[in-house]
């Protein structure tokens, strides 16, 4: 596995305090080796570089498998958590908005 740098190892996102507490109900370990960042896009490529499991959304699973980037493990992950917001740089241009 890469060494990965210290900003992706850090442990207080909702997402990883969630699932540690999942390991926990079922006196479970979590993981100790693993990183997280709100990044899909850093998931996978982490995904592509080691042998790793990912947690993202079921969307972004469904289409990260149907373009046959990943595979989407039939587990249940009874976490609720709030919805991720884009983050947009000041005095950048809006990108077109998607027609509906």
């Amino acid at each position: 596995m890469r060494p990965c740098p210290e900003w992706c190892r850090r442990s207080g996102l909702p997402s990883r305090i969630k699932l540690n507490q999942l390991f926990y109900q079922h006196k479970l370990n979590p993981p100790a080796d693993l990183i997280e960042s709100a990044s899909f896009l850093v998931i996978l490529a982490f995904m592509r570089q080691n042998p790793a499991v990912g947690f993202v959304a079921r969307s972004v699973a469904r289409h990260l498998e149907a373009e046959g980037f990943a595979k989407v493990l039939k587990i249940k992950v009874p976490i609720e958590l709030p919805p991720v917001c884009p983050i947009m740089m000041r005095g950048r241009i809006r990108p077109p908005r998607p027609h509906s």
